[in-house]
């Protein structure tokens, strides 16, 4: 009996590793699985982000666009958004201000596009950015625009501290001239309101169809 352990010991062992191998492999497609669980997760969730942004699309003078173009802007303003650290609403609610959709927009000073860029603050914030948006370098590309846009913004949070009301402001004013009108207290609010007015409108409008469909 003494030798019995010491002849079982091989078996055992061999036993042992094979159960070990197992468990890894057992393990690693677990871990497999569950990280395409999570890719599918996250893909489910971009794509009703980026139907609650088509939603809101329509509640826009977008809604003259076809079908098919505004799921394609409704993609760019979601993803360019989330990059971003911007809500959809809000960028719609700047567009819609900006340009009303039109993406061949041209304002007297030169900016361009559906945000309304001009040249200047596009080179400027791409550079800013370290992010090689302007790839392309006109200003009347959607995709293009729309991420250097939102780039300028999430730029103009970040100098205000947040404060949503001098970052559309300075956005509209530029940051200097901001600054300066707000120590003089004379900071002019009717182009933040009537921002702020749409994005309330939009979130309004996409609050009342969430609750309608719980």
């Amino acid at each position: 009996l003494t030798i019995l352990p010491i002849l079982l010991s091989p078996y055992i062992d061999k036993k042992n590793n094979e159960y070990k191998i197992s468990l890894m492999q057992d393990t690693m497609r677990l871990n497999k699985l569950s990280l395409e669980i999570e890719e599918k997760n996250k893909a489910v969730t971009n794509h009703q982000n980026i139907l609650i942004t088509d939603y809101a699309l329509q509640q826009s003078a977008a809604k003259r666009l076809s079908s098919k173009e505004r799921l394609e802007l409704a993609s760019i303003i979601t993803e360019q958004a989330q990059q971003h650290n911007l809500d959809p609403l809000l960028v719609i609610a700047l567009i819609q201000v900006e340009s009303t959709f039109n993406t061949h927009a041209q304002s007297h000073k030169g900016a361009k596009g559906l945000m309304q860029l001009l040249p200047d603050t596009a080179r400027y914030i791409n550079k800013k950015t370290d992010k090689d948006i302007l790839e392309n370098s006109n200003l009347f590309d959607a995709k293009t625009n729309i991420a250097l846009g939102t780039a300028y913004m999430e730029y103009l949070l970040n100098k205000t501290n947040g404060n949503l009301e001098y970052a559309l402001a300075a956005y509209n004013m530029g940051p200097a001239n901001m600054f300066r009108a707000k120590r003089e207290n004379r900071l002019p609010k009717a182009y933040s309101n009537k921002v702020l007015k749409e994005y309330a409108k939009l979130q309004k409008a996409v609050d009342t169809v969430s609750v309608a469909q719980k």
